[in-house]
């Protein structure tokens, strides 16, 4: 698929949910909505735009994960020992 047919669909998808949001405002201004609200409540209850939504947030999140694959690893390890004598060093043979 090249760019050229990507571009058309795209723009034939973004074209049709244009009409849509539209019609179905024009439909519902009779009802008291304003152009705001109908856009509002057709991104709300339309399934393909959540899931888009969806799909793109599972994106960015995988995309995310695979960054944080490059970054280094670092562990830490921490340790405490306790003596309870005294300890005693003898420096005189030295």
């Amino acid at each position: 698929m090249n760019n050229d047919s990507l571009f058309n669909i795209i723009m034939h998808k973004s074209t049709i949910i244009t009409i849509l949001i539209l019609s179905f405002a024009i439909s519902l201004n009779g009802q008291g909505l304003s152009l705001k609200q109908a856009i509002s409540t057709a991104m709300e209850n339309n399934s393909k735009i959540r899931q888009y939504e969806e799909k793109s947030k599972q994106k960015y999140y995988e995309k995310l994960k695979s960054r944080g694959n490059f970054l280094p690893k670092i562990t830490l390890t921490v340790s405490y020992a306790r003596i309870n004598d005294p300890l005693k060093i003898d420096l005189a043979p030295v």
